[in-house]
């Protein structure tokens, strides 16, 4: 499918991050003390009427009114090479739970000439909708982490990307069983209808893999009766499901379609953004690294005499043959 029906398709059904300035359609809203999400002001507008329709008559609805749904934001990138933590381990150590283990990748710009200019008007749009949470706060700003980073003392720049993330496993207190809770096996080339039930699969802790750390297998399995795993949402170019042993040879370096949420929390002073990934969909497989060239073979026998010379004798350039005057 051509870049451009490709984001035409994000347009109709997602937030493309390029389009317009995403603080006039977008807002922040907090669930609890320590968590907001970005959610369209359309549905936060319904919900407050519904609230206020509830609250005028609790007979009109079988429940309280629900939150609002996360934005689903989408971009066309790049996921970089380097800082490539999408993997089943992440960059897990010895000493640290799984339970929150969040593999990460940077978003930059795919180059696309197509859409040339989207990534810089996206990651912009990102900026004002990050520092849309703390108006005339610049002091907050700076001590904010995750997506985009301004904890380094020097001002963030497009050209550093913006970070994405998936939280792998989930506390089976929490887990219910949906559409997202497995990723489908097979996603349709348009990214599949509204409304489709998906062909699902399940991973088991058990099974999970493969782990690069000594000493890994061992704390992994300490979620077994406690947590289940999420995997990453990620297709290929034919629309299969990426299994965890390919996380990194079909995703590095890839040119992906990215659907991802973007939520905000409160952790030890710091505030930490996060681009939750929705689903991941490679448009462009990772380019192959140069291999390194072939060494000459050696021969078993070598000429007895150099022939660099050989040659000058006709007529090729050397030493001049002028003989000096005397004085």
């Amino acid at each position: 499918m051509p870049v451009q029906d490709v984001r035409r398709t994000l347009r109709e059904r997602s937030t493309y991050l390029a389009d317009g300035d995403l603080t006039e359609t977008l807002q922040w809203f907090r669930t609890n003390s320590n968590f907001e999400r970005v959610v369209t002001k359309a549905a936060a507008t319904q919900y407050e009427a519904d609230v206020t329709a509830y609250r005028n008559d609790p007979t009109i609805l079988p429940s309280a009114p629900e939150s609002p749904p996360p934005a689903v934001l989408s971009a066309i990138v790049r996921l970089k090479r380097e800082d490539y933590r999408l993997l089943p381990c992440a960059d897990w150590k010895p000493g640290f739970t799984f339970a929150t283990l969040r593999p990460s990748a940077t978003a930059e710009d795919p180059n696309i000439p197509a859409i040339d200019g989207d990534f810089d008007v996206g990651w912009a749009n990102l900026r004002r909708l990050i520092e849309s949470k703390f108006p005339g706060q610049p002091n907050e700003i700076s001590k904010s982490t995750g997506i985009i980073d301004w904890t380094g003392g020097a001002q963030p720049h497009h050209l550093q990307g913006f970070k994405i993330s998936h939280r792998l496993f989930e506390a089976k207190s929490k887990y219910a069983q949906s559409a997202d809770a497995n990723a489908g096996a097979v996603e349709s080339q348009d990214g599949g209808a509204e409304g489709a039930q998906p062909e699902t699969i399940e991973f088991d802790i058990e099974g999970w893999g493969p782990l690069r750390r000594d000493g890994a297998q061992e704390e992994l399995a300490k979620l077994k009766d406690t947590h289940v795993v999420v995997p990453i949402p990620a297709y290929d170019l034919a629309g299969a499901i990426i299994e965890p042993k390919e996380y990194e040879t079909k995703l590095r370096g890839a040119i992906v379609r990215l659907e991802f949420y973007v939520n905000a929390w409160q952790i030890k002073g710091k505030n930490v953004f996060t681009g939750d990934i929705k689903k991941i969909r490679v448009l462009a497989p990772p380019k192959k690294r140069a291999e390194p060239d072939t060494p000459t073979t050696k021969r078993k026998r070598v000429p007895r005499e150099d022939s660099f010379t050989a040659g000058l004798e006709e007529g090729m350039p050397g030493p001049s043959r002028t003989r000096r005057r005397g004085n």
